[in-house]
């Protein structure tokens, strides 16, 4: 099991390290946070086997075709991921109806690469962008007023000493938001969880605006004090370190607070 997760990790940052997309940090990261909170007790070894490797293969060879322009109009690095994981499944996992949510869960990066390519999803993406940028633009003017902090909202623009910021749509959040969903509605399949932990766990889904308008308030705080090198420095990194340790601790958060409520009250 830990070689397995050391495994999608480094793989995780390497691709990441390449094409520095945040969404495959999410989808790597987010994986091993699935294993890790799991409830059942799974194996995994480094035992050969023909059949199993065979697959393996295919399944790296579908995962290198994803990065090459013909097969694809852009490279999709999700599906390169997420097959490259289902691939390290194969080998080192002998007994792989254990790990049935997990293999579901591989499938997320090409759905997500298909999805994101036709010209409905890209419509719906549009227009919820759009409220996610305005609500986040709500919540930062807010905060500059809170803080006096001497910066000016103005549609998606942020003004201040000198600096122009512009929110963009994919400075949302709504791509951690469809991974957040997607992510927590398999958690949910392998609790085999009950109507209000489910509840629970999917209304995290709405932290991911605030928590984007924090991520944002912060640059623009590094960048007024420290310059907009500094504001770029931390643009690369903070909003990935933010999202997953928010899906970590509110996962851990309910899942404990769940687990108090099945334990039988003591007498």
């Amino acid at each position: 099991m830990r070689a397995l997760m050391i495994g999608v990790v480094l793989l995780t940052l390497v691709i990441f390290y390449f094409y520095r997309s945040p969404p495959i940090l999410y989808l790597g990261l987010s994986f091993v946070f699935l294993i890790l909170i799991g409830e059942k007790e799974r194996t995994c070894n480094l035992k050969i086997n023909t059949r199993r490797t065979i697959f393996a293969l295919i399944l790296l060879v579908l995962a290198v075709l994803s990065l090459m322009h013909p097969f694809w109009k852009t490279p999709s690095p999700l599906t390169f991921l997420s097959l490259s994981i289902g691939a390290l499944l194969l080998i080192l996992c002998k007994r792989l109806q254990e790990f049935k949510v997990e293999i579901l869960y591989i499938g997320i990066g090409p759905l997500l690469a298909a999805l994101s390519r036709t010209n409905t999803f890209q419509r719906i993406e549009t227009i919820m962008s759009s409220w996610f940028v305005k609500a986040t633009g709500a919540l930062l003017t807010l905060m500059f007023k809170l803080s006096d902090m001497p910066a000016q909202m103005s549609g998606n623009t942020i003004t201040t000493r000198g600096m122009i910021v512009i929110v963009k749509p994919g400075c949302s959040g709504l791509g951690a938001f469809f991974l957040y969903l997607l992510a927590t509605a398999l958690l949910v399949y392998a609790r085999k969880s009950k109507f209000k932990e489910a509840s629970l766990l999917l209304v995290g889904a709405l932290g991911i605006i605030p928590i984007n308008a924090i991520r944002i308030f912060i640059l623009i705080l590094v960048g007024y004090h420290y310059g907009v090198s500094y504001l770029e420095l931390f643009h690369s990194h903070l909003g990935d370190i933010i999202f997953l340790a928010y899906v970590y601790f509110y996962w851990r958060t309910v899942l404990s607070y769940s687990s108090g409520l099945k334990q039988p009250a003591s007498k």
